[in-house]
């Protein structure tokens, strides 16, 4: 399979230095709105020259009676608004893909993953490669059995997870963190009616229905590689918007680019 790259511009670190002193210096004296602070800062991003790849495993395709290509999609497109090369692996095992090809592994709603499976992520999480994860990774072997303990557990260790009740489709901003950069506090995300929620037991920036019942929502490291978790699928977010911007979140944040977060001014103004 060809390697699929694409250049990045380079410039003396003392003239990005100084144009990000004078962007700040901008924005305190209101020059410079919040929207363009956003955009200034995905230019700005350094971004991996290694491309991403979207995991659809057979087992899970197979199992599930949902269709998930509204959330691969999402991945896809997040990448792509990136300038990031992205690639779609759907074969049998994570064994067969090549741990120095890409930047990022994206397993979205990636329920059943064998032993093997997780030897192969474990070792590519030890050479610092990012993962983004969504709903509950590895709680079922390859054949549908129940594990000991689900992968979602060993990224995330002392972590309990649930499932949030029927009726539960709002999620609320109620902190802050790398995924809901540019995400007010209290702003929600509706989720499709039938659309359920994985929520870990620790509070976070991101909860179910703004009730502090649990984040979903998790950013950590495992084997100092950076990992990002959401207990929900995209594709189920209504305002596409949002979603789009949790998923660039998320893959700047496992990419390890830089992630500044500007909050507007209240009521506009500089304070």
């Amino acid at each position: 399979m060809a390697m699929v790259g694409y250049r990045v511009h380079s410039s003396p670190a003392a003239l990005v230095w100084a144009g990000g002193i004078l962007l700040l210096a901008l924005l305190s004296l209101g020059l410079v709105d919040h929207q363009s602070a956003r955009q200034s800062r995905a230019r700005l991003a350094a971004v991996p020259t290694r491309p991403l790849v979207v995991v659809d495993l057979r087992a899970n395709r197979e199992a599930r009676e949902r269709d998930v290509h509204a959330e691969l999609d999402a991945w896809r497109e997040a990448g792509a608004s990136l300038g990031l090369p992205v690639e779609v692996f759907d074969g049998e095992s994570l064994r067969e893909l090549d741990p120095s090809r890409y930047s990022v592994w994206i397993l979205p709603g990636q329920e059943r993953l064998s032993e093997d499976d997780w030897a192969a992520l474990d070792a590519y999480l030890a050479g610092s490669g990012g993962l983004i994860a969504t709903g509950f990774t590895g709680r079922l072997s390859e054949v549908g059995g129940r594990l000991d303990q689900a992968v979602l557990a060993k990224l995330f260790p002392g972590e309990r997870f649930a499932q949030s009740g029927a009726g539960r489709t709002r999620l609320q901003v109620v902190g802050r963190s790398p995924l809901v950069a540019g995400l007010a506090p209290g702003e929600e995300l509706t989720l499709a009616k039938r659309a359920r929620a994985l929520a870990s037991a620790s509070a976070g920036a991101l909860e179910l229905g703004g009730t502090r019942s649990g984040s979903v929502a998790l950013v950590g490291r495992h084997r100092n590689a950076r990992i990002a978790w959401l207990g929900f699928s995209l594709g189920a977010v209504s305002d596409a918007p949002k979603a789009h911007r949790i998923a660039t979140n998320a893959l700047l944040f496992a990419s390890r680019a830089p992630l500044l977060e500007l909050r507007p001014w209240p009521d506009g103004r500089p304070c």
